[in-house]
């Protein structure tokens, strides 16, 4: 049964998700802030704080997926917290009312020791970032909305690979202390949030990243290996991916796996591998 689909914040994951429910039939609209190409049945272009009630078509899920354009308190508070509240506001008293998916970041944890980490974890407090997310998760959680938060880990994929990049340009580096690197191809990330649009026993919230937290530097000595690259001789404390904040932990993405979700890439090895084959540096596969 095709159902309809409300993408807020077409990015580069709404259009993964978007090709994945056109693929089945469903009806997709997108919301993006600026024109770009996309599989959309209607691409509403406008910013989502300046959306009115008549721009939002009646629809049966929201993926609320929008990405901030700054590392800054205000910006992320605008896209996790304001911008949650605005769709929320004009689909919550609706006669008929979507399941709502709000794309959240694993960011919240902030363990350092290497500890493995489920939905259960303590979220710690002192990243101001984190607590903006956690912020914009509680005014979902509080919507009168069947909701589901989703934590993606590090998101890579086409044109979402640093420590390749890095290496390729010969300017990657270690990390001095262990540090477990979790991350999620895209293409899973679309594939579980469509996933779970159609999970009937809803547990609310769901961390989404593949089956082996693996510390950076043995990514960084896999890639080298497989490029024929040498590994980086410069060692640095902090992570050798941007955006990487001071946490390490290991994610545990059982929760997930039990509502029957099967991941395409389930560990770096085949996500960057896919990665290689699609730029031509790896043959493709037979």
């Amino acid at each position: 049964m095709s159902v309809r689909v409300l993408i807020a914040g077409y990015g580069h994951v709404g259009h993964l998700l978007a090709q994945e429910l056109k693929k089945d039939q469903h009806h997709v609209t997108g919301i993006k802030r600026s024109k770009q190409d996309h599989v959309c049945d209607q691409l509403i272009i406008k910013d989502i704080l300046h959306l009115n009630d008549h721009d939002l078509p009646e629809v049966d899920f929201i993926v609320y997926c929008p990405s901030s354009d700054h590392r800054a308190h205000d910006a992320y508070a605008q896209i996790y917290v304001e911008g949650a509240k605005k769709i929320i506001s004009h689909y919550q008293n609706r006669a008929s009312k979507p399941r709502l998916l709000y794309v959240s970041s694993t960011r919240v944890y902030e363990q350092d020791h290497g500890q493995w980490v489920d939905e259960n974890s303590e979220c710690a407090g002192n990243d101001p970032l984190a607590k903006v997310i956690l912020s914009g998760e509680q005014v979902v959680q509080d919507a009168a909305l069947d909701s589901m938060i989703v934590r993606f880990s590090g998101i890579y994929g086409t044109n979402r690979h640093y420590l390749l990049d890095a290496l390729k340009r010969g300017d990657g580096h270690l990390c001095h202390s262990l540090r477990y690197s979790n991350r999620i191809h895209a293409i899973d990330c679309a594939r579980s949030l469509y996933h779970l649009m159609r999970v009937h026993y809803n547990e609310g919230l769901y961390i989404a990243s593949d089956h082996e937290p693996t510390p950076i530097n043995t990514i960084i000595s896999w890639l080298s290996a497989t490029l024929g690259l040498p590994v980086p001789e410069d060692m640095r404390d902090e992570s050798s991916e941007p955006g990487d904040h001071a946490s390490n932990k290991q994610l545990n993405n059982a929760r997930l796996l039990h509502t029957g979700f099967r991941f395409e890439f389930p560990n770096y090895r085949q996500g960057f591998k896919h990665i290689l084959q699609e730029e031509g540096l790896l043959p493709p596969p037979e």
